[in-house]
């Protein structure tokens, strides 16, 4: 026996996997920014142990991460303490927070970049 598709149960079908995939994108979306600010919020409750600087380039060196990404969670925490404030909600993505809510350098304008050796741990700045 030949197996069809009826257009009715693809359709209604198509339309499920449309809908679960859009709450997927919407929901992991969201997920990262929640991220993004829980990292802010921590690596600022802790500024007070040591410098901002120190704090994120050091974190980033033993992450593994770029400390760039750690410089705009630390912005995006200061810009907005809380989510609730989020230009246009819960339908924003991090892309448009980090181009069009935040400022263009990566780190404190009164800070200059300090680097960690990997090797010896001596800091030096740039």
């Amino acid at each position: 026996m030949e197996k069809t598709l009826d257009n009715d149960w693809y359709e209604a079908m198509v339309e499920d996997v449309k809908a679960a995939w859009t709450e997927a994108v919407f929901t992991s979306r969201f997920a990262l920014i929640e991220g993004y600010h829980m990292v802010g919020e921590r690596l600022r409750r802790e500024d007070s142990h040591a410098p901002m600087t120190e704090l994120v380039n050091r974190c980033a060196l033993d992450m593994g991460v770029s400390a760039r990404k750690l410089w705009y969670a630390v912005q995006f925490y200061d810009k907005f303490p809380s989510l609730d404030k989020l230009p246009d909600g819960k339908n924003i993505s991090w892309s448009k927070i980090r181009s069009k809510y935040l400022p263009s350098g990566t780190r404190e304008v009164e800070e200059k970049e300090e680097r960690l050796c990997p090797t010896c741990g001596q800091v030096w700045k740039t």
